[in-house]
């Protein structure tokens, strides 16, 4: 089962109010291993539902690319700069 970041804020809002973690946890139909999971990263959870905002269903992952994404953003920032117009076949040939 995945948990959107609005959804474990909630659980994180629910244990900081007094509620028993396994009653959440049971409530939330996840075990307690991931409740604590949740309560571990809690400052990042919170951040993150904040930033998705209401709908709290955004997927957080690392480029696969990451050098290639910061130079490719680089190189885009510095060609919308000099007012060019950038299209998707620009950046994917500049990509290679």
């Amino acid at each position: 089962m995945k948990l959107d970041f609005s959804t474990k804020a909630d659980i994180i809002r629910r244990v900081k109010a007094g509620e028993k973690k396994s009653s959440v946890a049971k409530g939330f139909g996840i075990p307690r291993r991931t409740l604590s999971t949740i309560l571990r990263h809690k400052a990042d959870v919170k951040a993150k539902a904040v930033q998705c905002g209401r709908s709290g269903a955004c997927r957080v992952r690392a480029p696969e690319y990451d050098k290639v994404e910061k130079a490719l953003y680089a190189w885009f920032l510095e060609t919308r700069a000099k007012n060019i117009p950038v299209d998707a076949p620009m950046l994917m040939e500049k990509a290679k």
